[in-house]
């Protein structure tokens, strides 16, 4: 017998072997060919090109739950990174508060009174914007308005008719009449020739304190003995928040136009 190429339709070759039972022809499939293992696409890098959807994972399949961030990685393909989820911070939740200004003297000023005494307003400014306040006994009077929007504003209509000038330096706002807050500046960073613990941080609030009380304080709190002229009268004005005891002594010998002089264990203050 002999056998016979038949060529189908749909382009499949098949040998067809006559077997001798039956004498009919019977027709024997060919051999499924192999096939090549799937290819998963890589991440689409131009367009026609698209990758291959992972299997979904069941649920409950084991694992923590991770939260996936998508960064680029370049033009037209995304990189998918795993993190674990972050604990909750601790504590109660709190709101957002507002920036503090930088600068003190640009914030809002809204007076309580009309008509009010020059070193009230001083001590009101120096509450609001937590600065140190050093007036001398020179500056006094009494407003009858109170004018300007910010603490600057209300700064320089208050004092700048009256012949005063202020300055704010390091955390604190000197009040004095015009011209001495420039000798301030001269000796401001000067050490003082007395043997003294240098450093040493001050806390009051002096309201039209007489200046031989406030020469006491500062005698008892430094451990120098710093004396008083009998000359010398008059009272002040101040709200100290942390500042060095010499500073403090320097403002009030410099705002009043006094002289100091030093030796290694004595400081006199005299007009």
């Amino acid at each position: 017998m002999y056998k016979k190429r038949i060529i189908l339709p749909w382009a499949l070759t098949v040998f067809l072997a006559t077997p001798m039972a039956g004498g009919t022809p019977v027709a024997t499939p060919p051999p499924a060919p192999d096939r090549p293992a799937p290819v998963i696409a890589p991440a689409a890098t131009g367009r026609g090109q698209t990758a291959a959807r992972p299997r979904r994972r069941e649920a409950g399949a084991g694992r923590a739950p991770t939260t996936v961030t998508a960064t680029p990685s370049s033009a037209s393909s995304l990189v998918a990174t795993a993190t674990p989820p972050r604990p909750p911070a601790a504590g109660p939740s709190r709101a957002p508060t507002a920036p503090v200004a930088d600068n003190p003297l640009r914030q809002a000023f809204k007076p309580t009174e009309r008509f009010v005494d020059l070193r009230d307003l001083l001590a009101a400014i120096s509450q609001q914007t937590g600065l140190s306040l050093m007036v001398s006994r020179a500056v006094r009077g009494n407003l009858n308005e109170v004018k300007g929007e910010t603490v600057e504003q209300v700064l320089q209509e208050a004092l700048a008719p009256r012949g005063f000038e202020w300055r704010l330096y390091d955390g604190c706002l000197y009040v004095g009449e015009r011209g001495l807050l420039e000798d301030l500046w001269k000796v401001m960073h000067i050490p003082l020739k007395a043997k003294i613990t240098r450093g040493k941080r001050l806390n009051a609030d002096f309201r039209n304190l007489e200046l031989p009380t406030i020469g006491r304080i500062l005698r008892n709190f430094s451990g120098i003995d710093i004396r008083f002229t009998e000359q010398i009268t008059g009272n002040m004005t101040m709200r100290i928040i942390d500042m060095p005891w010499e500073r403090v002594l320097l403002g009030i010998v410099y705002l009043n136009g006094f002289r100091m002089m030093e030796t290694d264990f004595s400081i006199l203050i005299s007009p």
